[in-house]
């Protein structure tokens, strides 16, 4: 750049010579869209791992048609509550950073409260699943009838059939076996005093598994034989 002087004695700006230098480009940030972006997905690839015993669980149960009854070793379900507890815990932990809990919504702080406790629950039913694939997986022992006291007989709601609750060996976890809603209606009035008749096979560690054709399937159920103890 140089200045000279024009006819009328007034100094100009010559910018034909003037070294021109662009304003530096900043260098893109680590916060840019696209790492976000990765952030994201990576947080969800995360939580997608954490609820996968969840969906497992569902998956499996949509189609198993037995259900494990004899008792499982206290300290085994305990220690899997306490991982369902956990993963319940870091997933709140996850789904509270997420956009649709930083509204702070009354229900979705009741939800990320009731996480760690519903994975617990979760991880219970699926260390029963787990016992009854490790026990039956490939088992060919033959079904034999049995009759059971009934304990409860309970509605089907939210997709899930009525059932007959049976606990012979007094696990306190009740076992469910499907019936169809007009039975339900039927039992629910009568007396007690009343078994089921079931199907069921011992595995050589003693484990006993009784057919329950799944709680969730869509088709009607067959009528459960049902007498007098």
């Amino acid at each position: 750049m140089s200045i000279r002087r024009n006819v009328f004695g007034r100094a100009s700006v010559d910018y034909s010579s003037a070294d021109y230098h662009a304003q530096p480009v900043p260098e893109p940030s680590s916060w840019s869209g696209e790492s976000w972006s990765d952030n994201e997905n990576s947080q969800r690839w995360v939580m997608g791992l954490l609820l996968s015993p969840m969906l497992i669980l569902l998956a499996e149960s949509l189609f198993s048609g037995t259900e494990l009854i004899t008792p499982l070793s206290r300290p085994f379900l305990w220690w899997m509550r306490g991982l369902g507890l956990v993963d319940g815990i870091v997933l709140s932990v996850f789904l509270a950073k997420s956009p649709t809990y930083r509204s702070g919504s009354f229900r979705g702080l009741i939800g990320l409260l009731a996480m760690p406790i519903f994975m617990a629950a979760a991880f219970d039913a699926l260390a029963w699943r787990a016992a009854d694939w490790i026990a039956f997986g490939a088992s060919t022992a033959p079904y034999e009838h049995v009759q059971y006291p009934i304990k409860d007989v309970s509605a089907g709601r939210k997709g899930r059939r009525s059932t007959i609750g049976i606990d012979p060996f007094g696990t306190g976890e009740r076992s469910h076996i499907p019936i169809p809603r007009e039975q339900y209606y039927e039992l629910r009035d009568s007396d007690s005093g009343q078994c089921v008749t079931v199907e069921q096979r011992t595995a050589p560690n003693g484990a006993v598994e009784i057919r329950t054709n799944g709680s969730y399937t869509l088709d009607s159920p067959e009528p459960a034989v049902v007498s007098s103890c």
